[in-house]
Formats: structure tokens, C-alpha cells, sequence
């Protein structure tokens, strides 16, 4: 059992990132039985990005704000594989909000409907 088991991680890498890099990120995630995820869905654990800027129009981070899915840097897959176990994906979040910080501000959410 890897650190990213059960672990559906979407990744969206800057188109200048050699090729090489994304492998090794990609075989990273692979490697410790994570799944990389080429579209955001609902089960989609974290979205993983390179580049904050080309993040802010992309479709991916649209809809990882969209379902909720927390959007964190590169950093996230080192600390866990420096760590060895899967971290909370809160201290790495560098787009949107999680849903501790929306459930400390009062905000409910469900598939159907929006309380606040």
C-alpha cells in the first residue's frame, strides 16, 4: 500500500516543464499506487499545478473550485513523499479555499443546494 492509495490526482503542469519533469512527476504519483487523473471530477483527491498564473484560466482549476478539490503546488507530492504518508492537503493550498476555512466562515454546501 502506497502513500497515495486511493489517491485520484489531477495534475496541471506548465506546458515549459520538460518532458522528462512530468514523467518523473507522473511516475512519482504512480509509483506509491495513486492514479493520475487527466479530467477534475467530484473524486478527484487534489489538483496538483506548476504555475499559478496559467492556473487561474485553466479548465482544470475551474472545476476543482467548482467541486470543492483542493488545489495545491508541487510541493504537496514532495512534503508527502519526504514524509512518507499522505498530508493534509490544507497547508498546501495556493488556489481557492479549503473546506475547513469555508466551514469556519459559515458556508454549507451540498450537491444540491448553497447555505449560507
Amino acid at each position: 500500500m502506497g502513500i497515495f492509495d486511493d489517491c485520484r490526482i489531477a495534475l496541471e503542469l506548465n506546458t515549459s516543464m520538460p518532458w522528462r519533469q512530468k514523467q518523473a512527476i507522473k511516475q512519482t504519483v504512480t509509483s506509491r499506487d495513486g492514479v493520475i487523473s487527466y479530467l477534475v471530477t467530484r473524486q478527484t483527491t487534489v489538483l496538483v499545478i506548476s504555475d499559478i498564473e496559467r492556473s487561474k484560466s485553466s479548465y482544470k482549476t475551474r472545476m476543482a473550485v467548482k467541486y470543492g478539490v483542493p488545489i495545491v503546488s508541487l510541493q504537496y507530492l514532495n512534503a508527502c513523499c519526504q514524509e512518507d504518508k499522505l498530508l493534509d492537503p490544507e497547508g498546501f493550498v495556493i488556489v481557492g479555499t479549503t473546506a475547513t476555512q469555508e466551514f469556519a466562515s459559515g458556508k454549507i454546501t451540498s450537491q444540491l443546494y448553497a447555505f449560507s
